[in-house]
This record gives structure tokens, C-alpha cells and sequence, in this order.
């Protein structure tokens, strides 16, 4: 598997992937892989093309969850930066 180019379209969450799978089995396990991620949602393999019976060049989009947007924000934990045990 070979990516040639990457394109992040950040308003869409959105990812363009352009590549060479070694075979269509591989390209499909990599559309499957995206699917089962929970990062990912609606993959859709826009071109594909098999080159000598073998290689498959491909195009595909995916949509992403930016999870540093679905997370709760990290709270600091209870007395932080106070030294326990200590006497002024």
C-alpha cells in the first residue's frame, strides 16, 4: 500500500486519500479498516483503476471525528501545586 497524497479538508472533517493498493483485496481491507475505526465514518472510494491485474491505484474520501473536539476538557487533579504535608 502506497499513499501518494493526502488533502485535509478541516471545515468538512474530511480526508482525500490517492494511492496504490498491491491488489483490490488490499484496498478493500484498508476501506474496511477505516470503517470499523471509530475515528472514521462514510468512506467512499470515488476511482479505482487495476493496472495489470495486479496494483490498484485509488481515490477515496473519509470523514473524521476530531476527537480533541468531543472530549471533555482535562481537569487538574484535586490540590495541584500544593505541597501536602508541609507547615509554613
Amino acid at each position: 500500500m502506497a499513499i501518494n497524497n493526502v488533502k485535509l479538508d478541516i471545515k468538512a472533517s474530511a480526508i482525500a486519500l490517492n494511492g496504490t493498493a498491491s491488489s483490490l483485496k488490499d484496498l478493500t481491507a484498508l476501506i474496511i479498516s477505516l470503517e470499523d475505526h471509530p475515528a472514521f465514518h462514510d468512506v467512499v472510494l470515488a476511482q479505482h483503476h487495476v493496472q495489470d491485474n495486479t496494483l490498484a491505484d485509488f481515490t477515496l474520501t473519509v470523514g473524521y471525528t476530531d476527537s480533541t473536539i468531543s472530549q471533555p476538557p482535562k481537569s487538574s487533579p484535586p490540590n495541584s501545586g500544593q505541597v501536602t504535608g508541609a507547615t509554613p
